[in-house]
């Protein structure tokens, strides 16, 4: 008996980037994907022998029997006499019995069914029907049984007194082959000493790559069988029909954590190649009924150890005080010198303040004084400080004269400042004080007219014509020479501060009137003025000021 089994081998394509213009061997068999009829499955290419799997092994586009080049499969012998044994000289070999043909061979006449091995000898005849090679009452074989008498003339083990043995021979000619004797063997394709149950044969020996057990669960993985190491990869390595049971070689120990914070009690564990519920990988928990205390938890200045170093009040406290040295013991501490504590060390402050922790003299307290030393600590010698007896002025306008409202107190003269105060004008280098003009604006009279360019009024002039109608006040009034000056009315007239000035050239003296603004009001002008009342004047030049 014949029995076929079909082996699938599967294989995962991965992804892969395929450029332009390149040709992949993704299953690795030698053979690029443009003439690999399944570039997935190393088993099949074009230099791959045709086998009965209902594939195209060899990428010829026919399978099994419909494959010249077929490899595999069972020689099957053309029976014509239908006598259920074929001829030996007249063989295929296919997947499938072809029409007309049988398993069995041995047919020393397949045109007559009276001829084929098994058959009955007739010991009259010298005809040897039993195709065994002998007639009539030979014995070619010399087991004392006659030809028409033995079922096989050609083998002494066969024939009615044998006992069967598991040979492949019908020892006792009782048209069974081994029977009783026959060993299942099963397929052992990894070569692990184990079997595949599903693909088997009945034979006396073991054929090549079978054994005598059928326990393999996967025959392809030679460290898969039920002998195997367990690993937690999602395979059942051992065959007993669980993966990853808890006792795998790299199952991961597991601890409680019954706080829920993350980190587990070393004392409570389990093995298992999947997190169970309630269990973490790390098992540094110091506390595990309290949620507050693990690795890396925040610790505090308050006796306990909540990051589970083995230390309370430890320096890495969030809330632990950097203390400074003070080795002056002047209660000021040396920044460079620190320690960080949840209580105060001995000889260390809680500032940091200190320029020199080995002068007690020096400290933030300390009096500035001229001697090239930072007394006070602010990081400037001899600064500006008021401790400090030499008082200097701002000199912007550097004429030797400071700002008495800008002062510094140093040892040296700061940039820019003098010893000497009392410049009412710091920003004018040519005055030391405002006199008619202010700052900034020299007190000149270009005009030669005694009154300060700055101080004379801004006028406008207009003319006219008319009588005066008033009083008012003169710089002169006589008829007789020296007459007033124009230049001398107005000199007068700025002095006064007035804002409205006439002077008449006209009539038989020169006149000059100044005063408010409402004398402009005692003139008249046009044809309707005459020269009645105070006298008529001619050549009037009207000037309105206005004064800075």
């Amino acid at each position: 008996m014949r029995t076929w089994f079909w082996i699938f081998l599967f294989s995962c394509r991965g992804a892969e980037e395929v450029k332009q213009g390149v040709s992949l061997d993704q299953d690795a068999d030698g053979f690029h994907e443009d003439i690999d009829c399944d570039d997935t499955n190393a088993q099949i290419h074009p230099e791959a022998a045709e086998i009965c799997d209902e594939v195209d092994n060899d990428c010829d586009g026919a399978i099994d029997d419909l494959d010249l080049d077929l490899e595999d499969g069972s020689v099957w012998y053309i029976d014509t006499d239908q006598d259920g044994y074929g001829d030996d000289y007249n063989t295929q070999l296919a997947c499938e019995v072809p029409d007309g043909y049988v398993e069995q061979g041995g047919d020393c006449n397949d045109q007559d069914s009276l001829f084929h091995p098994g058959a009955e000898e007739d010991c009259t005849l010298p005809i040897d029907f039993n195709c065994d090679g002998s007639i009539g009452y030979e014995d070619a074989d010399g087991d004392h049984w006659a030809a028409c008498e033995d079922c096989d003339d050609q083998e002494p083990y066969a024939n009615g007194g044998m006992i069967e043995i598991c040979d492949g021979i019908d020892n006792n000619c009782d048209e069974e082959i081994d029977e009783g004797l026959l060993q299942t063997f099963y397929l052992d394709f990894d070569s692990d000493q184990y079997g595949n149950p599903e693909e088997y044969v009945e034979a006396c020996d073991p054929p090549e790559g079978y054994v005598l057990n059928g326990w393999d669960c996967d025959d392809i993985d030679t460290l898969v069988h039920p002998n195997g190491l367990e690993f937690c990869d999602g395979i059942d390595n051992n065959c007993d029909d669980v993966v990853d049971e808890d006792d795998a070689l790299d199952a991961l120990i597991w601890y409680i954590d019954q706080d829920e914070d993350g980190f587990g009690d070393v004392n409570t564990t389990l093995s298992a190649c999947v997190q169970p519920t309630g269990y973490v990988e790390s098992a540094t928990d110091c506390d595990d009924n309290n949620n507050l205390f693990y690795p890396g938890a925040i610790e505090e200045c308050d006796g306990f150890d909540s990051d589970c170093d083995g230390e309370s009040n430890d320096d890495e406290s969030v809330d632990a005080s950097v203390w400074y040295l003070d080795a002056d013991e002047d209660t000021y501490g040396d920044l460079d010198e620190s320690i960080v504590s949840c209580e105060q060390p001995t000889g260390y402050v809680s500032n940091s303040s200190d320029c020199d922790d080995n002068d007690a003299s020096l400290n933030t307290e300390g009096v500035e004084v001229c001697n090239f030393i930072d007394d006070d600590c602010n990081g400037v010698v001899d600064d500006v400080d008021s401790s400090l007896e030499t008082l200097w002025y701002e000199d912007s306008d550097n004429d030797g004269l400071g700002d008495p409202s800008s002062t510094q107190l140093s040892c040296f003269a700061p940039t820019g400042y003098v010893a000497i105060g009392g410049d009412l004008c710091p920003t004018d280098g040519q005055k030391e004080e405002p006199g008619d003009c202010g700052c900034n604006v020299l007190d000149e009279d270009l005009n030669g007219n005694s009154i300060t360019d700055c101080l004379e009024p801004t006028c406008t002039t207009s003319s006219l014509t008319g009588v005066y109608a008033g009083t008012g006040v003169l710089t002169n009034h006589s008829s007789s020479p020296p007459y007033v000056t124009e230049e001398e009315c107005l000199q007068v007239a700025y002095l006064a501060g007035a804002t409205t000035i006439v002077f008449s050239q006209g009539g038989n003296y020169p006149t000059c009137y100044y005063g408010p603004d409402t004398i402009r009001d005692r003139f008249c002008s046009g044809s309707s003025c005459g020269c009645g009342g105070g006298g008529c004047w001619a050549n009037i030049t009207l000037y309105e000021c206005v004064y800075p």
